[in-house]
Parts: structure tokens; C-alpha cells; sequence
């Protein structure tokens, strides 16, 4: 009896120990499978094309330099009223002094400028020294200004060929940082320059008359400043691969910042590294094929809603208000700690979703070209006739093949002459009349 009773003691301890082992691996199992990842995603089209230049071949060596130098600025910033740039855009009235004063002593930096666009291929560094290549850019656009300043001189000077050429340059310029693989800070830096060059272009002194310029030449300059597919496709790939790489590198990470001050630890639950890259991809393919859409027929890449764990950021602060000592509840912490791939999602919906706001921000610059396009056209039909049209239309064959489309919707732009304005119907696609506040409008007071 007590022989049955050890036996069946014993029995009962390894059923238990069976029991627990069965139910560790169990557990087990499912920590792998909460902690489990895709396979390496294939990206192999997202990858950027990079090419060997010569530094003394490469336009961005030179642009680099013109970024790292001192600007000499006679009013130091501190007076935004009396920003010397604004005589190029008819701001304020023409300072010849000035404008020399400039020119003289930032010529080490027009110079570098003229060495850049000397060079027929511009390359931005690796990824490994993005940062160092993102310095300067700030300076590098009141260069681009010195370029309009000395533009409007030339003009003043009675030099209306080299005043073309130089705003020629400034768009050329624009164009070599848009290409030159830099990301989408390439694309905004590129666009401001061509914009400047365009302002420029349409308060240089004698605009309107054929004699002093001839107006197949300036409608030529603005129809060059359009971003092309190329530039823009590879800097979506760049980007692309600097977030490739951020993701790859996520878990030597300890932790990730949320709202109020939470920090969710990096584990292989809040983090899906492969399963993120393959969102990033999808996502950012997305908006490549949206390169060959029109504004209203672009596709919205599929993200997740993270808006109540993502940390604001300074734009979000000061466009809509956003706290950023708002505090989570328990019940955020919780869902936050429970929410598979969270840091992931974060990374990928943030980063998708700002390229593909890129393209409202081309959308905005076409419209901005087609608009400065017309009012160069209106002036010189009021240069030849006296008066301006009382349609678009009767710009067309002689000032404009076609009356420009509004990028937005595809339409032709807006005119109404009652009001002096041409307008776009702007990112709400809506015609509201030539409103202000919501229409993009051109005023054609000349």
C-alpha cells in the first residue's frame, strides 16, 4: 500500500512537472510569436543611384562651401523691415550703393555659386554625413537672393541679357540641389531658389517690354523651374533610405519618447523592424506612383492612426495648438505598452506621411509658376495694347500657347479682371471666387 502510494505520488510530481514544462513552452511559444518579425523586405528599387564625381567636378562641393561662409549683411537680420533681398522683389525702393556694397563683399560666395554652375552634375554626400550636408542651407538661400540683387543691376544697368542669364543661373542652381540626391530638404531648398528667381524675373525694370526682353526667353526661364520626376523620385528614395537605415538601427535603442514625457521601451514587441521596413516601402512606392498622378487622383498610403501616442512636434505646437505637456492616462499607457510594432508605426506614419505631403508642397510651386507664367504674359499684352484682357483667352497664340492649367484640379486658371486677380482653386479643390484666405490668388497690379 504505502509502495502504490510513493508510485502515485510520484506519478502526480511528474504529471505536475509535465505540466509546467508544458505550459513554459507554451508561454514560450507565444513571447516568440509576440516577438516575432517579417523577413528582410526586398527594397532594392528604393535605393538611390549614386555616382563618383571628382570633388572639383561636383557642384554641391561648391555649394557646401558657399553654405559654410560668413554672409556680410548690413543689417545683421535684426531689422526685418529693412531686409536689403526685398529690392530685388520691388519691396523696397532700389539702393544702388546697396546693391554693389553687396555684390563686393560677398563675392567669395557668388563666386563658389559660379563654380557650382560651372559643374554639369551635382551629388550630395552618403548617408553617413547628411547632417554635415544639411548645414549651410539656410545661408545658402540669402546667397541665392545675392544672385537676384545682382540680376535686378544688371537690369538696371541696362543689361537685359546677362540679367536673364543670371536669373537663368539661379534656376539652374535650384535645379542642381533638386537633383542632387540631398532628400526633401533638397527639394524645398531647390524650389526656393527657383522661387526667388521667379520674383525676380517679374520686377526686373523694363518686364513687359519686348525690346528690352523678349518674352519667349522669360516664359522659357519659368517653364525650366518646374520640378521634374526624376528629382523628385530620387528624393523620396533617399529619403527612403536614411529612414531604412534609422529602422535597421532601432533596437541598439533603449527606449522611445510618446506624449507627456512616456518613454516605451525598445523590445521586440513595441518594435517590428522587417515589418516596418516593408510598411516604409509600401508606403513611400505609394507616393512615387503618385509622381504620375494628377493632384485629385493620388492615392493616400495606408497608415495607422498613432496621432494619441505620437510626441508633437514644434510645427505641431504652433500650427494647431498641440500640448506638449499633455499627459497620458493610464489606460494611453497601457494601449501603448500593449500595441504591437508601436515605435514602428510611429516611424514609418510620420515619415510616410510627410513625403507624401511633398507633393501638395510641388502642387503649391506649379500653381505659383503657372500664375507668375500669366501675369507675365498680362503684362506684356498691357505693354502692347494699354489694357489688360478681359479674358485669358486673348493671350493666346501670341503671349501663351494655352492658358496655363491650375495644378490642382487640371482646369485653366482663374481670371477676373473686376478684380485684378488670377487665382488657383488651391489644395481644397473648391472655387471660392477668388477668396484670399482660401484661393491662391495673383494680384495684377502693373
Amino acid at each position: 500500500m504505502r509502495a502504490h502510494n510513493l508510485a502515485s505520488r510520484r506519478k502526480g510530481t511528474r504529471g505536475f512537472a509535465s505540466a509546467i514544462a508544458a505550459l513554459l513552452a507554451t508561454c514560450t511559444m507565444g513571447v516568440g510569436l509576440l516577438c516575432s518579425d517579417d523577413r528582410p523586405p526586398d527594397v532594392r528599387d528604393l535605393m538611390p543611384v549614386r555616382i563618383a564625381i571628382p570633388d572639383n567636378e561636383n557642384a554641391f562641393t561648391y555649394y557646401q562651401q558657399a553654405g559654410s561662409q560668413k554672409l556680410f549683411d548690413p543689417y545683421d537680420s535684426k531689422m526685418p523691415e529693412t531686409r536689403w533681398y526685398d529690392m530685388a522683389d520691388g519691396i523696397l525702393p532700389w539702393d544702388d550703393a546697396l546693391a554693389n556694397e553687396l555684390l563686393e563683399k560677398n563675392a567669395a560666395v557668388l563666386d563658389d555659386f559660379r563654380k557650382a554652375l560651372a559643374c554639369e552634375s551635382a551629388q550630395a554626400p552618403p548617408l553617413d554625413l547628411r547632417f554635415t550636408a544639411l548645414s549651410g542651407l539656410s545661408t545658402l538661400r540669402v546667397a541665392a537672393r545675392l544672385m537676384a540683387v545682382r540680376a535686378h543691376k544688371l537690369a538696371v544697368d541696362g543689361k537685359h541679357k546677362e540679367a536673364l542669364d543670371e536669373v537663368s543661373a539661379l534656376v539652374k542652381a535650384g535645379k542642381q540641389i533638386e537633383g542632387s540626391g540631398l532628400g526633401m530638404a533638397g527639394l524645398i531648398v531647390g524650389a526656393a531658389f527657383k522661387k526667388i528667381a521667379a520674383n525676380a524675373l517679374l520686377h526686373l525694370p523694363g518686364i513687359g517690354n519686348e525690346d528690352a526682353f523678349r518674352h519667349g526667353e522669360v516664359v522659357g526661364i519659368l517653364d525650366a523651374a518646374v520640378l521634374d520626376r526624376e528629382s523628385h523620385e530620387r528624393a523620396i528614395k533617399t529619403e527612403f533610405e536614411f529612414m531604412d537605415r534609422a529602422l535597421l538601427e532601432l533596437p541598439k535603442v533603449r527606449s522611445w519618447p510618446l506624449y507627456g514625457g512616456v518613454d516605451i521601451p525598445v523590445t521586440g514587441y513595441s518594435v517590428k523592424v522587417n515589418e516596418s521596413r516593408r510598411k516604409l516601402a509600401e508606403g513611400y512606392r505609394v507616393c512615387i506612383a503618385n509622381l504620375s498622378r494628377e493632384y485629385a487622383d493620388r492615392v493616400q498610403p495606408d497608415l495607422p492612426d498613432v496621432s494619441a501616442f505620437r510626441q508633437p512636434s514644434i510645427i505641431d505646437i504652433e500650427m494647431i495648438g498641440d500640448d506638449p505637456f499633455r499627459q497620458m492616462s493610464l489606460a494611453d499607457n497601457t494601449r501603448a505598452l500593449l500595441r504591437r510594432n508601436l515605435v514602428g508605426q510611429l516611424l514609418y506614419a510620420d515619415f510616410v506621411r510627410a513625403v507624401y505631403r511633398v507633393q501638395e508642397y510641388d502642387c503649391e510651386f506649379r500653381a505659383d509658376m503657372a500664375g507668375m507664367k500669366t501675369l507675365v504674359a498680362l503684362r506684356y499684352h498691357k505693354q502692347k495694347t494699354g489694357a489688360l484682357p478681359r479674358s485669358l483667352d486673348a493671350l493666346v497664340p501670341e503671349f501663351l500657347e494655352r492658358v496655363p492649367s491650375d495644378p490642382y484640379n487640371g482646369q485653366p486658371l482663374r481670371y477676373l479682371p473686376e478684380k485684378r486677380i488670377i487665382y488657383s482653386v488651391g489644395p481644397d479643390m473648391l472655387d471660392d471666387g477668388g477668396d484670399k484666405s482660401k484661393d491662391k490668388c495673383f494680384e495684377t497690379d502693373f
